[in-house]
């Protein structure tokens, strides 16, 4: 519930908690991969194991996720290729804007980081896709960032599919 000044404001934040609507609300969805707001939470140099990468044994990878702006701003996953392969990533956001990025394996942080690979940065919540390609002798593993920026909601799902060929 909103109190002084309409929307958020100094004085009382975004409102007051109605805890009765809130129980009434869907329970909000599950982002079982957590923490992976950057490449050393997902590769294992943060204290956490390493995330297991996506596509090391399917070709293809799908789910849906959600991002908040203020707290939960970008999304990391590991992704595998072997020699050869193509990978394309595609994300569909439903409210939040997002761009997309695909890091070097040897990247250790997406923050300040010049490794990137290849990115998608549409204006506005669209269809985002990259295609990328493992040009080595052996198999890599390289990272998919989905951040959301400022211009849409604060916050909002998005749908990913990852494919490797």
């Amino acid at each position: 519930r909103d109190l002084g000044v309409r929307g958020w404001d100094r004085a009382y934040g975004w409102g007051a908690v109605d805890v009765a609507a809130a129980l009434r609300e869907p329970e909000p969805l599950h982002d079982p991969l957590e923490p992976n707001d950057d490449i050393r939470w997902v590769s294992g140099r943060a204290g956490f194991a390493p995330d297991r990468p996506l596509l090391r044994r399917a070709r293809r990878a799908e789910f849906a996720a959600r991002l908040d702006l203020q707290k939960d701003q970008f999304d990391i996953y590991p992704v595998w290729l072997a020699p050869g392969d193509t990978g394309t990533v595609t994300v569909t956001a439903r409210d939040v804007h997002v761009d997309l990025y695909v890091w070097q394996p040897a990247a250790r942080s997406a923050i300040g980081s010049s490794q990137v690979v290849t990115f998608s940065r549409r204006r506005g919540a669209a269809r985002e896709s990259v295609e990328f390609v493992n040009d080595a002798g052996r198999g890599l593993t390289g990272y998919v960032e989905v951040r959301g920026v400022r211009g849409g909601a604060l916050g909002g799902t998005y749908r990913i599919t990852m494919t490797r060929r």
